[in-house]
Order: structure tokens, then C-alpha cells, then sequence
């Protein structure tokens, strides 16, 4: 049984996929239908869309048979003939050409016989001096010359011989070349001076630039060796300190104070900043501390943990694995006398243990009757059989208490199910819409 739906089907612009329209093997089959109805003639093997004004149904493209009145066909120019056979039948058009092997065809379609050509004239080669300019004189006397020019600072041309003049073309001094240059061989590449490049390499096999390698290892951690912390050997934390760049570390090889912190064998020294002589300070370096005092209230550190006399009595195990602490409930060791209060319960009321934080007692959390009742009865559902009127629109009044409800609409009579417009109004109403009323009584079911 199909789906039913009685609102239109917005896609938003999705594509319908392997989807086929209706077939019927003719017109009658499809029956009377409205603006925009589709359907597939199996027979005729034609697309067909509904007209309300035709009271029809319409072939969507596909083939069709009708008689042809007349074929006309027209050339522009005297190129070209053209002939019509059969105009009203079975039409074709025959093009035939009105020139001579020896003519051409004009921009105005026209044949046209090519022009007569003219006497060849021949020149010959000459220089003039240095300048570079070659002079060509005709078989006629006429003479005409072009000039051969370098580009600045990409190809320098010279000239030598005045009447057979040899022209030499290579780079000048200094070269710019403002595209790619792409040197290839099995040899090494020698520059006898400095080499520019940009300041950022960009791919793994580009050059880098001073610049770009100081930027990347400034900062960077440079070992400088042992600090005597108990005779500030090197001379690190005093007025008198030497000059210190960023990035250089130190390994503490003898505990003491560095500044007013404690440092012990085997901390490390890193300083953040490039420091002068004299301008240590103890805000411009990171301590790394390898040995860690014992934890306290107040210091990070190494610490501890078993249970107190107090937790012990609310039953807390703690067991170690390979420096783990594993803190669980003991319920072996839970307090036994006088730790479960006791309630004397009345016939409306119901009693549910809950636990005390305060006491390491359990007590007890009342509820009434009417309470436990109106919990295991509260409704999660609401149905009602709707019979359908000329409205396209309904109002279930389901009072769940939330918006958060699932709506089912089905045909009594069919038993099928179908789909409309739900709107959640409130937290107890719904509203059914419909773009098209069902003719049958309905049920609805509303779940939350």
C-alpha cells in the first residue's frame, strides 16, 4: 500500500533518486487529473502532464508525426546554390558550388578569382656599423632595415663586420631575469659572490636564507655545560653576571640557591631572554626541577594517600598497584552498631533508604502513597479519533506537559499510515494542518 501524504512535499532542493513516475498504459487509466499531474504512457512511451484548461493530457516532448507546408532555403552571396527536393514530404537541401577551381570566396559570399601576383623582389643582407641595424636593398633599389636590440640587464647583442655582419647574443654582466631560472647538469654551480634569495622558503628544496636560519635557531636550547649552584659557578645570579643569550642551558651540578630558589643535582637552567652582563634576574629563566620535595598543603610535590581514622569508619580501602592508588568502598568495614536509623512506617506512607553525607548512617527518604502512585500512573500518551470536516486544520489537546512528542496519524479505515503538517503549539497542544482534507476517520496518537 502506498504512502499516504496530505501536505505538500517540499525536497528543498534535493535530488529525487531512482525515482519513477506513475505509469498507466493510456489516458483513461490515469483518470481525470489536475494542473501538473504527471504520468507515463506505457504505450504511446510519452510523458504526460495534466491541462485543466484542455481537460487533457499532454505529451511532454518524446516524438511526434505532423505535414511539413513548405521548406525554404536561401544562400547569401553568389557562392553558392541552394536547391529543395520534396519540401513537403520528405525534404532535403543540396548545396552546389558556382566557381572555378582558380576562384575563392569572399567575405560577401561571392566567388572571386584570385588577383594576378606581383613581380617576387629579393633582397640582400648588409650591416651598418655597430649599431646593430641591418639594411635590406631590393632587386627594385628600394631599401628597408630592422634593428636587432638587446633588453637591459637580460641580453646584450653586438655587432661586428659592416657588410657581413656578424651579430653575437649573450648576457650581460649583470643579469636580471624576472621568471624562473632552472639550471640542470650533473656538475657543481660556483658563485663568486653572495647569492640573494628570499627571506622564506616556501618548498622543502628552496634555498634559506640567513635570516630565515638565524629566526629558527634563535631561542633554541644551546647547552652551555655543569652550574655550581653553592659557588654561582658560571657567575649567573649575581651583578656581576656574565651575558647570557636566549636559549642557553644549563645543568645543575651542585645543589644550592639560585637566586632565592633551591635547586638541587640534576634541575635544569633554561634561560627565556637574551640577558646583558649584569642583568640576570631571576623572572628571565625557567627551572626545570628534576628532584621533587614532598608534597604539603601549600607545595606541589610527591605525596601520599591512605585513609584516616574518619574515612576508615565510612568504609574507605585504599590499595596501591606498581604506584597506584586504588580508593574504593569497603563495605566489610562499614560502623555496625547503631549506623542503619530505624522509621516506623504508617499505612500511608512508604519509606526509601537514602544516604546521609553528614553521619555515616543510612536514612530514610518518605514519600506518600498518593505520591508513589501518581509517579507510576503519570500518562505518556494520548490518542484521539478525529472525524474529519471541511477545516484543514486540528487542534489535540493531549496535556503531556512537553513539547517533546512524537505525532502518528492513521486512516481507520485502511489502517494506513499517512502523514500531515504537525505543529507542537505547547506543552499540551498540537496542531494538525492539511493542504489536502483525508475523506476517512482518523486516529491520532500523540507519545512523549
Amino acid at each position: 500500500m502506498a504512502q499516504k501524504f496530505y501536505n505538500n512535499i517540499d525536497l528543498q532542493q534535493l535530488e529525487l533518486l531512482n525515482g519513477t513516475i506513475e505509469n498507466q498504459a493510456n489516458d483513461a487509466g490515469a483518470g481525470i487529473g489536475v494542473d501538473g499531474q504527471l504520468y507515463f504512457d506505457t504505450t504511446d512511451k510519452l510523458l504526460k502532464v495534466y491541462d485543466e484548461t484542455l481537460a487533457d493530457w499532454k505529451a511532454v516532448g518524446g516524438t511526434s508525426t505532423g505535414t511539413v507546408e513548405s521548406v525554404a532555403a536561401t544562400f547569401a552571396g553568389t557562392g553558392f546554390t541552394a536547391t529543395v527536393t520534396d519540401p513537403t514530404t520528405d525534404a532535403s537541401i543540396a548545396i552546389t558550388a558556382n566557381g572555378a577551381s582558380t576562384d575563392y570566396i569572399n567575405g560577401e559570399g561571392n566567388f572571386t578569382a584570385f588577383p594576378t601576383p606581383t613581380v617576387d623582389t629579393t633582397y640582400a643582407l648588409g650591416t651598418i656599423g655597430g649599431d646593430r641595424t641591418t639594411t635590406l636593398t631590393g632587386s627594385d633599389g628600394e631599401t628597408t632595415s630592422f634593428l636587432i636590440q638587446g633588453t637591459n640587464a637580460e641580453v646584450n647583442v653586438g655587432v661586428t663586420g659592416t657588410t657581413d655582419g656578424v651579430y653575437t647574443i649573450g648576457l650581460p654582466d649583470d643579469v636580471t631575469i624576472t621568471g624562473e631560472l632552472t639550471v640542470s647538469g650533473t656538475g657543481r654551480s660556483s658563485f663568486g659572490g653572495q647569492v640573494t634569495v628570499e627571506a622564506l622558503p616556501l618548498l622543502d628544496t628552496d634555498a634559506a636564507s640567513k635570516k630565515y636560519v638565524d629566526d629558527n635557531i634563535a631561542g633554541g636550547l644551546i647547552y652551555q655545560g655543569g652550574y655550581n649552584a653553592a659557588t654561582n659557578t658560571p657567575d649567573l645570579d649575581s651583578g656581576t653576571s656574565i651575558a647570557v643569550s636566549k636559549g642557553w642551558t644549563y645543568t645543575v651540578t651542585v645543589e644550592g640557591l639560585f637566586f632565592t630558589e633551591q635547586v638541587r643535582v640534576g634541575d635544569v637552567l633554561i634561560s627565556e631572554v637574551d640577558q646583558a652582563a649584569g642583568a640576570s634576574a631571576l623572572a628571565n629563566w625557567t627551572t626545570v626541577q628534576n628532584n621533587i620535595d614532598l608534597a604539603s598543603l601549600t607545595q606541589v610535590g610527591i605525596g601520599n594517600v591512605i585513609p584516616s581514622v574518619a574515612i576508615d569508619e565510612l568504609g574507605i580501602a585504599v590499595a596501591y598497584t606498581a604506584g597506584t592508588a586504588a580508593v574504593g568502598l569497603d563495605i566489610d568495614g562499614l560502623a555496625a552498631a547503631g549506623s542503619v536509623a530505624t522509621t516506623t512506617l504508617v499505612a500511608s506512607e512508604l519509606a526509601l533508604p537514602v544516604y546521609n553525607s553528614a553521619t555515616p548512617e543510612v536514612s530514610n527518604q518518605k514519600l506518600t502513597v498518593a505520591q508513589i502512585v501518581t509517579l507510576a500512573t503519570a500518562s505518556t500518551s494520548y490518542d484521539e479519533d478525529v472525524t474529519p470536516t471541511a477545516a484543514t486544520s486540528y487542534t489535540i489537546t493531549h496535556n503531556l506537559g512537553t513539547k517533546k512528542v512524537i505525532v502518528q496519524l492513521y486512516d481507520k479505515t485502511t489502517f494506513d499510515t499517512f502523514f500531515a503538517d504537525v505543529v507542537r503549539t505547547s506543552d499540551n497542544v498540537v496542531t494538525i494542518n492539511f493542504d489536502l482534507i483525508p475523506t476517512n476517520n482518523f486516529f491520532v496518537l500523540v507519545q512523549k
